[in-house]
C-alpha cells in the first residue's frame, strides 16, 4: 500500500493542518490584540504628556518665556518617542517647536492636540505628533513571541497528531488486513493497492456481499431442486403405499379373520398407513398447500388437538391446564393447517413427559396479535440443540412422527399466516412455545 494513501497519513495530515491553522489564527489574534494595546499605550502616553505641558507652561507662555518652554520640550525629547511637539499662542503663531524624528511623507502621524487654558480662557495650544512606526521595535518583539508560540505548539501538535492517528487507525488497519486475507488479496496487490484502508474494506465487504448473494442464490436454487425432488419422490412413494394398502385390504378380505396370516396383513396395513402419514408430511413440506381463509375459534382448535391425543395423555398421566382469555376474537386463517401446527407442538410436549406432568394451553391478546402458549413440565430442550429444532429432518425421537418434520412444518404454517413462533426452555424444567398470529 502506498504510504501517502494510507488512512493514517490522511488523518495525520488533517490533524497537523488543523493544528497549523489553529496556531496561526491564535497567533494572529494575539498579535492584533497586542498591537492594539501598544497603540493605545502610545495614545495614552502622548495624551499624558500633552496634559502635563498644558498644566506646566501657561505661566511661561503668558510671560513669553519661550526659552523655558523649549527647555521643557528638550527634556521631553529624552523620554518620549514623538515626531514633533508644537506650541502655539492664542493667535495661532508658533512659539516653540521641537522635532523628535525626521518627518517623512510616507509616515503615518497620529496628532494629539490640547488647549492651554488660564483662568478658563484659551491662551494657546499644544500639538504632539506621534509616529505610528515608532511602534515597530515593540511590534517586532510581539511578532517574535507569536512566532515562537506557534512554532512550539505546532511541533507538539504534530507529535501528538502522529500518536493519535496511530491509535485511531491501528484497529482499522488490522481489520483491513483481515478483510484482504479473507478475500484472498495477494501480497503484490496489497502492497500497491490504490486507496486507504477504509476503501479497501469497502471493496472487500462489497465483494463478500456479492459472493454471499451468489452463494445464497445457488443454495436457494439447490433447495428448490431438492424440494421438487423430495415432492416428486414423495408423490411416487405415496402412490406405491396406496397400492400396497389397496392390495393388502383385498388380501385381508380373502384371508380368514381366524387365520394365522390375518394379523400379518393387518400389521402391513397399519405400518403402511404410518408410512403414508410420513410421506404426506414430506409432501406438505416440499410443496405447501394453499391457505384457506376462514374465521375459527382457536381455543376450539386447541381442544380438538387434545381430543386427538386424549388416550396418550391419559396413559401418561398428564394434567391439562387451560388459560383461555375471555372474549377471544376469532382468528382468520386455515384451521386445518393451523391445527396441524398446534398438534405437532402439543405432541412434542406430550412426548417430553413420558412419566406424567402438566401441559398448559394459554390463549390471549398480545398487542394486535393472538398469542398461543403451549408449555410443558418435561425434560426440556438441551442447550446444544436449541438452534436446530426447526431444521428439517432433525429429530431425537423415532416413530411415525419421528423424522424431524413436525416443528419445521409447524413453523412454515405459522409463517404462512404472517405469524411467528419462539420458545424458551430450561433443562429439567420444561419448554414453552409462543405462537403469535396477527388478528385481522
Amino acid at each position: 500500500m502506498i504510504p501517502f494513501k494510507t488512512l493514517r497519513f490522511k488523518i495525520s495530515l488533517s490533524l497537523i493542518a488543523f493544528i497549523f491553522i489553529t496556531c496561526w489564527v491564535l497567533s494572529f489574534i494575539f498579535v492584533v490584540n497586542d498591537l492594539n494595546r501598544l497603540s493605545e499605550d502610545i495614545q495614552r502616553e502622548g495624551e499624558f504628556f500633552a496634559e502635563t505641558l498644558v498644566t506646566t507652561i501657561p505661566d511661561l507662555l503668558l510671560n513669553k518665556d519661550y526659552k523655558g518652554i523649549n527647555s521643557i520640550l528638550e527634556n521631553a525629547k529624552k523620554r518620549l518617542a514623538f515626531n514633533y511637539i508644537l506650541i502655539t499662542d492664542s493667535g495661532g503663531d508658533i512659539v516653540a517647536r521641537i522635532d523628535g524624528m525626521t518627518e517623512k511623507e510616507d509616515r503615518e502621524i497620529k496628532k494629539i492636540s490640547k488647549n492651554i487654558l488660564y483662568d478658563g480662557m484659551s491662551i494657546g495650544n499644544v500639538e504632539i505628533g506621534m509616529e505610528i512606526k515608532s511602534l515597530f521595535p515593540r511590534m517586532g518583539k510581539v511578532l517574535l513571541e507569536a512566532f515562537a508560540f506557534s512554532l512550539f505548539f505546532m511541533f507538539i501538535g504534530t507529535f501528538l497528531s502522529i500518536i493519535l492517528s496511530r491509535k485511531i487507525t491501528r484497529p482499522v488497519e488490522k481489520l483491513s488486513e483481515r478483510v484482504m486475507t479473507f478475500t484472498g488479496t495477494g501480497e503484490q496487490e496489497k502492497r500497491f493497492h490504490d486507496g486507504d484502508e477504509v476503501e479497501i474494506m469497502e471493496r472487500g465487504f462489497t465483494n463478500m456481499i456479492d459472493s454471499l448473494k451468489k452463494k445464497e442464490a445457488q443454495i436457494e436454487e439447490k433447495n428448490r431442486e431438492l424440494l421438487n425432488l423430495a415432492g416428486g419422490i414423495s408423490h411416487e412413494l405415496n402412490n406405491i403405499i396406496n397400492i400396497i394398502i389397496g392390495f393388502s385390504r383385498v388380501l385381508q378380505k380373502e384371508v380368514s379373520a381366524e387365520g394365522e396370516h390375518y394379523r400379518d396383513v393387518e400389521n402391513i396395513i397399519r405400518e403402511a398407513k404410518k408410512a403414508k402419514v410420513v410421506v404426506e408430511n414430506l409432501m406438505d413440506f416440499a410443496k405447501p398447500q394453499e391457505i384457506e381463509q376462514n374465521y375459527f375459534d382457536v381455543a376450539g382448535c386447541l381442544e380438538g388437538c387434545i381430543a386427538d391425543l386424549e388416550s396418550q395423555i391419559k396413559v401418561q398421566g398428564i394434567n391439562i391446564r387451560r388459560e383461555y382469555e375471555d372474549s377471544l376474537p376469532l382468528l382468520k386463517g386455515d384451521e386445518r393447517q393451523l391445527k396441524e401446527a398446534f398438534f405437532n407442538i402439543i405432541l412434542n410436549s406430550v412426548q417430553a413427559m413420558p412419566g406424567g406432568g402438566e401441559l398448559t394451553l394459554s390463549c390471549r391478546r398480545h398487542n394486535n396479535n393472538l398469542e398461543i402458549k403451549i408449555s410443558d413440565t418435561g425434560e426440556g430442550i438441551p442447550e446444544e440443540i436449541k438452534e436446530e429444532i426447526f431444521e428439517p429432518l432433525f429429530t431425537t425421537r423415532k416413530g411415525a412422527r419421528g423424522i424431524g418434520l413436525g416443528l419445521p412444518i409447524s413453523r412454515k404454517i405459522i409463517e404462512r399466516h404472517k405469524g411467528e413462533i419462539s420458545f424458551t426452555s430450561k433443562r429439567g424444567e420444561g419448554t414453552a412455545f409462543y405462537i403469535r398470529i396477527p388478528i385481522e
